[in-house]
């Protein structure tokens, strides 16, 4: 109990990053402070626990470079033109630092730009709580901090139209198609009309439930390749669906990367079964 309470006090005194935290958990910015939230880990006073989600998904939508541009565009406005003496130093000193934000944009580093950003403009928010100007910089750091996130679970996916392959990325990042799916549509990488969105963990688990067909030969890629290219002539193909419910069973928690094959598409969620092979 003791324990408890001293490892939460140490954490609000140590003023945790929650870009470190969203990187380590998998999360979104929004839901790492929900989280905090509920566990009373998160004091309301602190100016993270109040940005709304909306507005940061805005700010993901633009580029890292366009971030940050306006980030310092913001410090430098604040420093040039705030009426209060403490502002202006509390902004210069930001301002020296700005350096290293555009060292890491050059470089590439997404998580260390949210990383940055986050602590900067949380101590502009902290000294004057009323400051919108430190606001849309936390709001700047929290989607960084997504856009890391988005970044992390678009390997080997390769497409910013929603179009790419989730079998690919799941091998590439040693994860299941369904952790890898749950990630895009949570990061809004999939298009809102993908028919991959459709996927069920139940689906999956009826492919995983019968037997092999060992006369197909489809690797998960190729077959999930396949049913994308039906579902271009036939939105409402059942079939494809199928298929992509196949390549989730053979790309599961245990990335049976080897099997080759899929069960036929479950009767009456799936209404034209056919052999796999193309």
């Amino acid at each position: 109990m003791f324990s408890q309470f001293y490892a939460k006090h140490n954490a609000r005194k140590a003023h945790i990053s929650l870009a470190e935290m969203t990187a380590r958990d998998g999360l979104t910015f929004s839901e790492t402070i929900a989280g905090l939230k509920q566990r009373g880990e998160i004091s309301r006073h602190d100016p993270r626990s109040q940005l709304d989600p909306a507005q940061i998904r805005k700010f993901t939508e633009m580029s890292n470079t366009d971030l940050i541009a306006r980030y310092s565009t913001i410090v430098e406005a604040k420093f040039r033109n705030s009426t209060s003496r403490e502002d202006r130093v509390r902004y210069a000193a930001v301002a020296r630092a700005g350096q290293q934000n555009f060292d890491l944009l050059r470089g590439g580093a997404t998580n260390g730009l949210a990383k940055s950003t986050e602590k900067q403009a949380l101590s502009m928010a902290q000294a004057n709580p009323s400051d919108a100007s430190a606001r849309e910089m936390l709001l700047i750091s929290a989607a960084l901090s997504d856009k890391a996130q988005r970044e992390r679970v678009t390997v080997g996916f390769q497409s910013k139209d929603g179009k790419g392959n989730i079998a690919q990325a799941a091998k590439e990042q040693g994860r299941s198609w369904l952790e890898v799916r749950d990630d895009l549509v949570k990061f809004n990488v999939l298009d809102p009309k993908d028919p991959r969105r459709k996927i069920r963990p139940a689906d999956i688990d009826f492919q995983k439930g019968g037997k092999i067909k060992s006369s197909a030969t489809l690797s998960p890629i190729d077959l999930e390749k396949q049913a994308m290219l039906r579902f271009k002539k036939d939105p409402k193909d059942e079939q494809a669906l199928g298929w992509l419910a196949a390549t989730g069973a053979m790309m599961g928690a245990k990335q049976a990367r080897n099997v080759k094959g899929t069960l036929p598409p479950k009767k009456g969620l799936f209404k034209r079964q056919s052999d796999l092979q193309i």
